[in-house]
């Protein structure tokens, strides 16, 4: 028989910089950051265009177009690499020992000193990763990595429960 007053399911681990980091990786690129990437990628072709005329001229325009276009790309996804790394460190600025209590239709997070209180039903997403359950209940992420399970089954299984509570 199950104790109402008890959890389904408690999970404690320690969250750190690194799952964070693997959040904030996650993300797609999108809204405003897209634009700027894209921006940034024709200032490559924008740059080729302003090279005299002897230097594009033929085969050479598209060596000095591709080597353009990947150095911004490069650049570009060193910014984002470094932009997501300290979004990572104001999300986790700290290890911080962490407990998620699964109850019936709501989740409890205790997060360092801050406490969380989340129902089912308004939880916005889930994502799955290979290494990590992300939960997301904007503005916040419930960060779970998959090595706090028991189970390895058992992140799949609540993120279909949490899907399945936000379906009704």
């Amino acid at each position: 028989m199950i104790d109402p007053h008890q959890p389904l399911q408690t999970l404690e681990f320690t969250l750190t910089r690194a799952d964070a980091l693997a959040y904030e990786l996650s993300r797609p690129l999108v809204g405003w950051r897209r634009w700027v990437f894209l921006i940034w990628l024709g200032l490559a072709g924008a740059w080729v265009a302003v090279l005299p005329e002897p230097w594009v001229e033929g085969w050479r325009f598209w060596v000095l177009g591709a080597l353009a276009i990947g150095a911004h790309y490069l650049l570009a996804t060193l910014a984002l690499n470094l932009l997501a790394r300290g979004r990572a460190a104001r999300r986790v600025p700290t290890r911080l020992p962490t407990t998620l209590e699964i109850w019936g239709d709501y989740l409890t997070q205790q997060r360092g000193s801050d406490n969380l209180l989340v129902s089912l039903d308004t939880i916005a997403a889930t994502s799955l990763t290979p290494t990590h359950l992300f939960i997301h209940v904007p503005p916040e992420v419930l960060i779970l990595p998959r090595t706090a399970f028991k189970d390895p089954s058992d992140p799949e299984a609540l993120a279909a429960r949490i899907d399945a509570a936000g379906d009704k």
